[in-house]
């Protein structure tokens, strides 16, 4: 039954990445954080998601999570570059 509701969720962030929709696309993102918080490839969509609508600490959030977990697949490289330029961004403010 999971796997039928991220699929469906997957399906409708689908729509709402054509759509252009990133609130829409966060909402359906957070979902699926809900039924599986430890996709790595979700937390790290859900980052940068967060710092495209300007929520600069929760993005931050995500990335510390994912250094702190270092799953598999995930280029550590790249998180802690986007970990940079969010606080970076957020000092500005």
């Amino acid at each position: 039954k999971r796997a039928i509701l991220i699929r469906m969720l997957r399906n409708l962030m689908g729509v709402a990445g054509a759509k252009e929709d990133a609130e829409s696309l966060l909402s359906y993102i957070e979902t699926v954080l809900v039924i599986d918080p430890d996709s790595a490839e979700d937390r790290w969509f859900r980052a940068v998601l967060r710092f495209q609508t300007g929520r600069i600490d929760e993005a931050i959030d995500d990335t510390t999570w994912l250094l702190k977990e270092r799953p598999d697949g995930v280029d550590l490289q790249r998180v802690r570059q986007l970990l940079g330029v969010l606080q970076r961004t957020r000092d500005e403010k």
